[in-house]
């Protein structure tokens, strides 16, 4: 029986994978907005996470400098550098969408 090989391809690679950039939308009106959190990475993968609350999205832009770089799949390594400016106030609005995204 011949064996058969087969080439796996990979669409990415978790070990290099980087965040490189975030961006906010804001969407909704009358009173009504919800920042939505977009991450980018060095693979073309993106996440997405809503900031809680509607807080603003500011409170999300300053944390990231604290996550460019990082590797998304290592969830707990960034939400040990970002939970401190989390909370149970708007401030923890960003910290949020960090994690969903």
């Amino acid at each position: 029986m011949k064996k058969e090989s087969k080439k796996n391809f990979k669409l990415s690679n978790p070990t290099n994978l980087k965040i490189t950039d975030m961006r906010i939308a804001v969407i909704g009106e009358k009173g009504w907005r919800w920042p939505i959190i977009k991450l980018y990475t060095n693979q073309d993968i993106v996440g997405y996470g809503e900031v809680r609350d509607g807080a603003s999205a500011k409170y999300a832009l300053m944390l990231k400098n604290k996550i460019l770089g990082e590797n998304p799949c290592d969830i707990d390594r960034i939400f040990q550098k970002i939970k401190q400016f989390g909370g149970h106030g708007r401030l923890g609005g960003g910290v949020c969408g960090i994690e969903i995204a």
